[in-house]
Formats: C-alpha cells, structure tokens, sequence
C-alpha cells in the first residue's frame, strides 16, 4: 500500500510539472509585447537637427512585465536604448527617442522590442535628412531704387507690397498709380494710372494674382464721398480688364478659388468673380469698422478676416449666407496677415484658435508685445514680431517660445526664405536671423520707414520705403 502511495505521488508531482511547465509555455507565449504606434512631429530635417520619435509599446498579454527593452537600430546598429521598468497588462507605454544625422538623404531606422532577450516586435521608419540650405545676408548691395510716388499721408493701414508673377515686379504706387517693372533693373514696363483715387490717393492692397490677370484695390474717398475700387488688369500690358466700385477705401484684396475677397475700411467685405467682376456677395459685420488685416482666408465653405478699430476682431462667417458662426475679439490690434495652418488659426500673436469653433488651442500670455503685431510660420515655428521690438519665436504646436531677441520697433511682417527670417523696422533697419535661434546674422540700414513686408526673390530682397521709393538689394551668400 505505502508503495503505491509512493507511485501516486510520483504521478502527480509529475503531472504537476508537466502542467506547470505548458503553462509557463502559454505564460511566455501569451506576453505578446507590440508596437502600436510610431509618430514623427517633423520626417524632414536638416543635417544635425533632432528628429523627436515617438513609439507607443504596448502589453498584449495577460501579466504585467518587467524590463521590456526598445531599441532603435540604424543599419543594424543600436542607436539608443530605452528600459521600461513595469508595463503593466493591456497598457501602453510612450518611449521617446532623439535622433540626428550629420549625413544628408533618406535614413530608414527600426525600432524593436524585447522581452526576456526574445524579440516582441519591429517596425521600421523613414526619415528625411536635408542639406542646410544657404543663408544669405545683407551688405551694402543696392542694385536700383526707383520712384513710386511721393511721400505718404499715412502709412499705418494696410500696404502695397511688391511681388512676383512671370519674372516681373508688381507693386502699388504711393499716389494714384500701378506699377510693373522690370526685376533687375527698375525699369518701368506699364503703369496703370487709377482715376478717382480720391483726396488722399493711395494702393494700399498687395496685388494678387489669376489667369494672367493682376488684381489690386485703391482708395476712393473725397471731402464729399467714401469710395474705393478693386481693379483687374491684364498682367502682360496693363489694360483694364474690369473695375468694380465699393462704398469705402479698399485696404486688402486676397483670392480664393476663382473669387476676389476686398476688404474695406468701413469692415465691409466684397465678394467678386474674379473673371467677371460681378458682385457675388457682400459681408457686413455691424459692430465694426476699419479693417487692419492682410487678407480674407476661405476654407470650407467659411470666411475667416478681421476686422475693428480699437482693437481686433477675427470673425468666422458662413461663406453662402453671410452670417457670422463665431468670432473672437482680443484688446490689441493685428496688423499681419491671418496664418491658418492645419485647421488652426494663429492670430494676434499669441493665440492659436481651432478654425471650426473659434476656441482656443493655446494662449501665450509671457509675449512682452505691444498692440501692432504681425506674425508669419516656418517650420513649424511661429514668429510673432511687435512694435516695442520684440520678436519671439514660438512653436506652432503648443505656443511654447523658443528664443527672443530684442531689436527696433518693428512693424511689419516677418518675411522667411531659406531659414533667414527678414525684419523690417520702422526706422528704416532690414535684419536678417537665423530663425532656429535667433542669431542676427547681418542688418542694413536703409534709413527710411519701409512700410509693407519685403519680397525675397532670386538672392534679392525688394522693399518699399514711405517716402515713395522701391528698393532692390542683393543678398549674398555667406558660409553656415
């Protein structure tokens, strides 16, 4: 009997190992550790710049688990590794990696998991390396300046700044007329001379651009009347393609699938076809009057523009009905154009607003800025100029500042080409910074007030001065 007791036991204690041993198998095999998830803010780069990546690791089994490892390989060599000390059954754990390369081109990277030296999962990734683009900087390089007019009256409400279209130079005149010139020498091609310009005569709107078509708008007002006049003419020779007349002063005019949207200092907004010219449409918003902003954005069937006087108010308004969805109104005025990005709207310096709503993202409060602000986006980065001097650098995901620098007063907006943003002060100063960090890499001293947003084209810089002239610059390349 004691022997056969002694044989039981044997079997059980044996198919007590055998069970524990499946079970340890179904233990190991169901620790399943996967990678749920890879996010790159920016898959582009330049040389010797950090990629952040961001790799979601998750427990598919049914324990918690110690020391999960993540590596990042390139070329089969680790880069970097990261220890997850517990992840815990079916959750997710956020490892993030930093990466850079000082070799320009495509760079294709894996991340893998290990539990217990056994490999859980992989996934591979690329990532675009750039060459830094070359900076160009400012000496004494004055190629022509040519005369657009006489002295302003006034320069504080909207502007005529130059641009380009087919090799040419397109630009409004501080008096009654339009210019196109010739981009290397200043040369007049046509002007086109505006009739009823009013009693102070001016251009104010940067000139846009259709179908071979340039389109601007002027002002129009007397002792006796307000008015003002959105203008097609053919870009090749000048010759009037269409007029149409407004009940103000035209300060912006901006396109938007084949429509013309101007901007008036009464606050009225002028939707026109831009073919035709035939009125389509016409906004009011009773609460405010002069217009300050660059531009009307449409998207989606919306009209986002700001208008107000004492301070600024961006306004969302049904594009077919007219009728205002939201707006939101802050106690300083901005001057820069409206920046929409990724269905975000950045405005007044230092609020970023989600476009369908009008709630806010994000709010800077630590901007030391003053009520002229103008800003512009590059890279992700958000440049917020002010008129006390002040310029930040913020990021465009969370308003968080990056660096700032303290310059002249300055007054218009930033202007970014090939990682140099351009600034414009208004006592007549160009500056020129690296926009990563802020470095002043030259300035030039034009010494007169430039009154609208430079035009970077072809290693020149073109700027409008108000004392009625048209600048042209060199920019010379200079080593990084």
């Amino acid at each position: 009997m004691k022997k056969f007791k002694g044989y039981a036991v044997g079997i059980i204690l044996l198919v007590l190992s055998i069970c524990a041993i499946i079970a340890g198998t179904v233990i190991v095999k169901s620790q399943n550790i996967s990678i749920v998830n890879i996010s790159v803010p920016n898959k582009t780069e330049f040389v010797n710049q950090d990629f952040s990546i961001n790799v979601g690791v998750k427990n598919d089994g049914l324990f918690n688990v110690k020391n999960v490892k993540v590596s990042l390989y390139e070329k089969e060599k680790v880069i970097a590794t990261k220890i997850i000390p517990v992840l815990k059954k079916h959750a997710v754990f956020n490892v993030k990696f930093f990466y850079s390369s000082a070799v320009s081109g495509i760079h294709t990277l894996k991340v893998v998991t290990y539990l217990n030296g056994k490999i859980g999962s992989e996934r591979t990734i690329s990532l675009e390396v750039k060459k830094v683009p070359p900076v160009y900087s400012l000496q004494d390089s004055m190629i022509f300046k040519v005369k657009l007019g006489d002295m302003w009256y006034g320069t504080n409400f909207g502007d005529s700044s130059p641009r380009v279209f087919e090799d040419k130079i397109y630009v409004g005149g501080k008096n009654k007329y339009f210019f196109c010139l010739n981009k290397d020498t200043g040369a007049i091609i046509w002007r086109y001379e505006v009739k009823n310009a009013g009693l102070i005569p001016g251009i104010y709107s940067r000139p846009v651009f259709y179908k071979n078509n340039v389109y601007f708008g002027s002002t129009g007002s007397s002792m006796i009347k307000t008015a003002g006049y959105v203008f097609a003419l053919n870009a090749e020779n000048g010759k009037l393609v269409w007029m149409y007349k407004t009940d103000s002063d035209v300060y912006s005019v901006s396109i938007s699938n084949n429509e013309i949207y101007a901007i008036c200092e009464n606050g009225i907004i002028y939707r026109l076809n831009a073919l035709s010219g035939k009125l389509l449409k016409i906004y009011r918003e009773p609460e405010t009057n002069i217009s300050m902003n660059d531009r009307v954005i449409e998207r989606n069937g919306k009209i986002y523009a700001v208008v107000g006087e004492a301070k600024s108010v961006l306004l969302c308004l049904d594009k077919e009905s007219g009728k205002t969805l939201w707006k939101f109104e802050t106690d300083k005025i901005a001057v820069s154009p409206l920046l929409f990005v990724d269905n975000r709207i950045y405005f007044s310096g230092k609020y970023c607003l989600n476009a369908e709503n009008g709630s806010v993202v994000w709010k800077n409060d630590e901007l030391n800025i003053s009520n002229a602000i103008s800003e512009a986006i590059d890279n992700n980065l958000l440049f917020v100029a002010s008129n006390n001097g002040n310029v930040f650098c913020l990021n465009v995901k969370n308003g968080k500042i990056l660096w700032e620098r303290t310059l002249t007063p300055i007054g218009i907006t930033p202007v970014i080409s090939n990682g140099v943003v351009y600034l414009c002060s208004t006592d007549g100063n160009i500056y020129c910074m690296d926009e990563h960090n802020g470095k002043l890499l030259s300035e030039y001293a034009l010494k007169f007030y430039i009154i609208s947003p430079p035009l970077i084209y072809n290693q020149r810089i073109y700027v409008v001065s108000d004392h009625g002239f048209l600048y042209c610059l060199k920019l010379f390349k200079q080593d990084n």
